[in-house]
């Protein structure tokens, strides 16, 4: 399903083989959607490329009536501007969970869990903001969210970060995130970064990643890094977690 006309409200539906939202003011809310929009690199169970568009309460997974099976599937891309994504259950997924490429994002009290295992060089990261080349990152907003991405006990397994930050990323501010596995649950994040009450979670390492809790952080110049912690049971507040 593409939708192209602005202003659109969908809700309630289930949705087998994947969502394109190209318009803008568009509401997606209660819905089940399931991947992939297409068979390519580029794949996602849900791309967003319009502007000022609410993704709120859905479900959605990489599981579908579509022969996905032959690439990995990327969860979720939100591309267009100011766009909300709070609430949703993004699960099953065989490639990134969500990947953030516009201005302005709000990703919110997301769950984002049991990703499928997949051989063949793929390399998942749970959430990230990518840029191309030496471009920073632009203003976003990543907090309460839940990502859970395996530990498979291998730098080949395929799990990278379970949260990716972009060297340059002035205005991303990450906070109260419960974040767990990955080679590093934390990748990433330079000047201008806020990282704030985040835990970091031992539900599938001791070390919370294969490696570590978190590499790269600051190599750029100082982040804002305040209140982070461990918890081994993904709600308590454990041992105080420096960058």
């Amino acid at each position: 399903m593409t939708v192209t006309v602005d202003g659109t409200v969908i809700t309630n539906r289930v949705i087998p083989a994947g969502l394109v939202i190209a318009a803008n003011d568009v509401t997606v809310q209660g819905n089940i959607i399931e991947g992939p929009t297409a068979l390519s690199f580029d794949q996602a169970a849900l791309r967003v490329e319009g502007e000022r568009v609410k993704i709120l309460d859905n479900l959605i997974r990489g599981t579908s009536a579509s022969d996905w099976t032959q690439d990995p599937i990327n969860g979720v891309k939100l591309v267009g501007a100011s766009v909300q994504f709070a609430r949703n259950d993004v699960n099953h997924i065989a490639g990134d969970g969500i990947s953030l490429y516009g201005e302005g994002a709000t990703v919110i009290g997301n769950w984002v869990h049991d990703f499928v295992v997949r051989d063949g060089g793929a390399h998942y990261d749970g959430l990230h903001y990518p840029t191309p080349g030496n471009d920073q990152a632009m203003a976003a907003l990543i907090q309460d969210n839940t990502i859970e991405l395996w530990v498979l006990g291998s730098v080949d397994s395929g799990m990278t970060a379970a949260l990716g930050l972009p060297d340059l990323s002035p205005g991303i501010v990450v906070d109260h995130n419960l974040i767990a596995g990955g080679n590093y649950a934390l990748m990433g994040g330079g000047p201008g970064t806020t990282i704030t009450r985040n835990l970091f979670w031992t539900k599938f390492s001791d070390e919370v990643g294969f490696y570590g809790p978190a590499a790269y952080v600051g190599e750029s110049g100082d982040v804002v890094w305040t209140d982070n912690a461990y918890t081994d049971d993904g709600s308590s507040e454990g041992a105080p977690l420096g960058p």
